[in-house]
């Protein structure tokens, strides 16, 4: 037990941290029509107790349907704002996750006010808190 707890303080897959996605992981319609290589911020919403998946949500710069299930966030100082769409996300296995390359415009992770924001959105917009 100790171990697990060891190695769970190592471990980048924490809510809130930031993943550059390629398009074709999606299994929910996002970035359908966009090349599958392609890549798009996406954000860890919740880590699941059974250890081994995570709630992953996309984000794009685009603006998308504002509202309670779009929590809009500007990464960097100077990056674009960043739309994570959170009726889109989805289950994705840690150890896929891991393979990925972590952060977007260098920020792997949100900071404590946006991860407070974050998870207010994800209230809002799914009627639960965590």
């Amino acid at each position: 037990m100790a171990l697990r707890i060891i190695l769970d303080n190592f471990s980048k897959v924490t809510v809130g941290s930031i993943w550059a996605a390629p398009n074709y992981i999606w299994n929910n319609g996002f970035a359908r029509n966009l090349h599958g290589l392609g890549y798009h911020p996406a954000i860890v919403e919740k880590v699941k107790k059974d250890g081994i998946s995570v709630q992953l949500t996309p984000g794009t710069s685009k603006t998308y349907k504002i509202g309670s299930c779009v929590f809009v966030v500007k990464l960097a100082r100077f990056s674009r704002k960043s739309n994570f769409l959170l009726k889109l996300s989805m289950p994705y296995l840690i150890e896929d996750l891991e393979a990925l390359s972590t952060g977007w415009d260098n920020v792997q992770c949100l900071s404590e006010n946006q991860l407070h924001d974050f998870q207010t959105q994800i209230a809002f917009c799914k009627g639960h808190t965590r």
